[in-house]
């Protein structure tokens, strides 16, 4: 069978969706099958921002025909991606300090990286895709700066990136070094994550370049959410966390660039929505 498009793609995922499965509002579901059907193998942001809102449109079918998450964690081989499994992020937030030019200025980050598999491992064995290339990555991150003159706040611009629509993204595979990129900006450490390295480059609006780490050994640097680390229905998965770590490298938004030091927090969640088996 030829390798399928984006929209090819897109729109089999969609057909494939039980009846059961598929949006109730009237026409939503027509409306998805044409959205899928316009999407482009150069359409970059663009696309791939369609492509995420087609995923969330499907409510309870999105991840349909996922392989189902861990029921118990096994770190540190669950500290790297799963890409059979539907929705998965890294969440980092810091409260960093750092010297401005109008003196003692603190500085807040919240970094949220994720991805989301678009297409079903059962359709996939058919189109001649790899596990990569089913992914939809999205990093949003945002900084606060706070000074004697005020407080301000900063976003990074849009950034979704799907290869089949002409995006970047990488992941490394489970046993080697961790790795996770969206476009420019990358999370990247060794099998057991800490330290871990932090980019983010958005041009004149916003770069980040951190380095986490913890004063533990990466085995006890982190501790289970949920039961044991995984969580149950209607949102299975494993879930787990690194708190107060050390945190430091250069943060350049609003014109200033600052060499800032402080605490931070890593969360790692795989958290599938529970998918009907019949109709409600």
């Amino acid at each position: 069978m030829p390798v399928m498009t984006a929209a090819e793609a897109m729109t089999a995922q969609l057909k494939s969706l039980p009846p059961y499965l598929r949006p109730k509002e009237p026409g939503l579901f027509e409306l998805l099958l044409k959205s899928a059907g316009r999407l482009r193998p150069d359409g970059g942001l663009h696309d791939a921002r369609m492509a995420a809102v087609i995923y969330k449109l499907q409510e309870f079918g999105a991840g349909y025909g996922d392989t189902p998450p861990p029921t118990a964690i096994n770190l540190p081989a669950d500290h790297a991606m799963h890409l059979d499994c539907s929705n998965e992020w890294y969440w980092l937030s810091c409260h960093l300090e750092a010297v401005g030019p109008n003196g003692p200025t603190r500085i807040a980050v919240l970094l949220d990286m994720l991805r989301f598999r678009l297409i079903s491992k059962e359709l996939q064995k058919g189109i001649g895709w790899t596990d990569a290339e089913c992914q939809l990555v999205w990093n949003a991150v945002t900084v606060a700066v706070s000074d004697s003159t005020g407080a301000r706040m900063y976003r990074r611009n849009t950034n979704a990136q799907w290869t089949k629509v002409g995006g970047k993204a990488r992941f490394s595979k489970p046993g080697e070094d961790f790795f996770f990129s969206c476009g420019p900006d990358e999370l990247s450490g060794k099998r057991e994550v800490l330290p871990l390295t932090v980019k983010v480059d958005d041009g004149d609006n916003m770069k980040l370049d951190l380095t986490v780490r913890s004063e533990m050994k990466p085995d006890k640097a982190y501790f289970l959410q949920g039961t044991d680390g995984t969580t149950p229905n209607p949102r299975p998965g494993l879930y787990y966390s690194w708190p107060q770590l050390e945190v430091g490298g250069r943060i350049s938004v609003g014109g200033h660039t600052y060499e800032a030091t402080g605490r931070g927090w890593i969360d790692h969640q795989l958290l599938a929505s529970q998918t009907p088996t019949s109709d409600p």
